[in-house]
């Protein structure tokens, strides 16, 4: 890194952010200096030439950043709701240890995956999970129709992404529409 700068970042930045010199000989503040005012050149950059910088504080929309809110939010709402049916469970005769770990694993496993959405193997961790939940059928019947409902309202979540993303790609979202 220069400066804060990502070398070999070619396609960053937009047209008419300011750019900085790659150059390895002139010092740090030489390059601030030499960045200022400056725009892209418009033909390409060659390798070491100039990579344009992003302007301070402003970052770039992360169009999925709403849904992996809503996706930790589900998570942490199943985690509250499979331990609450250890109760349930209890009601029917007295649960083994294995059970009771079971549950709580699934519940730890739910919470902490919560930390972990954007990462790309986190969905089929989540339907590995899902898949756990409505085993938990064997514990009692309770936790398996839990399983069950969560997994419904994880299909339309999955559902809905995948439809977001159809349309971002086809560009018929409203907010790719032109104005006017």
């Amino acid at each position: 890194r220069l400066g804060g700068l990502r070398r070999g970042c070619q396609s960053f930045g937009r047209p008419g952010d300011r750019v900085m010199s790659v150059d390895d000989n002139a010092p740090d503040g030489a390059s601030r200096k030499q960045a200022r005012n400056r725009t892209p050149k418009q033909t390409g950059s060659a390798a070491g030439a100039e990579v344009p910088i992003a302007t301070p504080g402003v970052k770039r929309p992360d169009p999925e950043r709403g849904f992996r809110g809503v996706m930790s939010g589900a998570l942490l709402l199943q985690a509250i709701t499979v331990p609450l049916g250890l109760p349930v469970a209890s009601a029917a005769g007295p649960l083994a240890w294995w059970e009771i770990t079971l549950v709580l694993l699934l519940t730890a496993g739910l919470i902490a995956l919560c930390a972990f959405v954007k990462k790309p193997w986190a969905v089929p961790a989540i339907l590995g999970l899902q898949a756990v939940n409505i085993a938990c059928w064997v514990v009692h019947p309770a936790l398996g129709i839990v399983g069950v409902i969560f997994a419904v309202a994880w299909w339309t979540l999955l559902h809905f992404r995948n439809e977001y993303r159809r349309r971002l790609a086809e560009g018929s979202l409203p907010s790719q529409r032109p104005a006017g």
